[in-house]
């Protein structure tokens, strides 16, 4: 009687088994989570600004002065009016450390609330750049 030869299971069953979270390399999960910190980690600290990038006076967003001559006079005289309180309360710098944190509340509010007028009336730069600087300087409350 011949012998029928032998067969060979599929060949995924063929291969050997690796404890679960070892990769074929003989690494771990580990090793690519460390990586990815790592990669992480290198990527944050290209994208943070360096020392002559610091956030200042010479950093903040410039708010532009729209062209009003497209709106009704009591609309026109309603923006200049808060942009007159609004640069008002920009240059008023000097002031003692307490004053300056609420100064920095107030300056956020007048800022989001011209942003808020500007993008009522689709003045949408001017609104953006108000909404940025009320950001930077409140970023909880924009």
């Amino acid at each position: 009687m011949r012998r029928r030869p032998r067969r060979l299971p599929p060949k995924a069953a063929r291969l050997t088994r690796r404890p679960q979270g070892q990769l074929r390399s003989g690494g771990t999960d580990s090793t690519l989570y460390a990586i990815a910190v790592l990669l992480l980690l290198a990527a944050l600290v290209a994208c943070t600004p360096g020392p002559d990038e610091a956030s200042g006076p010479a950093a903040e967003t410039a708010i532009p002065h729209p062209v009003l001559t497209e709106l009704e006079p009591p609309l026109a005289r309603e923006i200049e009016a808060r942009r007159a309180d609004l640069d008002a309360l920009l240059a008023d710098r000097e002031a003692s450390a307490a004053d300056r944190e609420a100064s920095a509340a107030d300056r956020a509010q007048a800022l989001g609330n011209l942003g808020r007028l500007y993008q009522a009336h689709r003045l949408l730069e001017a609104a953006l750049a108000c909404y940025e600087r009320a950001h930077a300087l409140a970023p909880d409350s924009f």
